[in-house]
């Protein structure tokens, strides 16, 4: 083959790869920077120092003061026999004011059965009322309303 035609056949091929880069192994777009805006959930055991301490003495409250009475209210009763669980766990999107702009219902359990749309309003409603202290201010947590038993 003549130098030439090496020449012209070297920036074929070269031509060819700058038109078809997946067909050279290559990106045809560099690879997407990561979302600044992503979304990074807290869980509730994950906190640490006050905040944890703060979220735990929530928990408790409601626990202490709304739990049982919506359980009686929607007619629950747990047992090992029947009823091992009754849990809401939800993602709380918490403000620079401590309110709740929005959350989202990760997972249910209504003795095996998904909550009725009452249950869920009732079991959401003073968490969505509530101000959060500074500790838990701007972020997304997930909290688990409610418990099992360890049967």
């Amino acid at each position: 083959m003549s130098p030439m035609h090496r020449g012209s056949l070297a920036l074929s091929i070269a031509f060819s790869m700058l038109l078809s880069p997946a067909l050279a192994g290559v990106a045809a777009e560099p690879p997407a920077a990561p979302d600044s805006r992503a979304v990074i959930v807290i869980r509730e055991h994950e906190l640490e120092g006050r905040a944890w301490q703060l979220m735990k003495d929530i928990q408790a409250h409601w626990m202490k003061d709304e739990y049982r009475p919506l359980l009686r209210k929607h007619r629950l009763r747990m047992r090992c026999s029947s009823c091992e669980y009754v849990y809401l766990d939800v993602q709380l999107t918490i403000d620079a004011e401590g309110r709740v702009t929005a959350h989202e219902v990760v997972r249910e359990n209504r003795c095996g059965k998904p909550f009725t749309a009452a249950m869920r309003k009732d079991f959401l409603r003073s968490y969505l009322a509530l101000t959060f202290p500074p500790e838990l201010r701007n972020l997304v947590l997930e909290a688990r309303l409610g418990t099992g038993l360890s049967c």
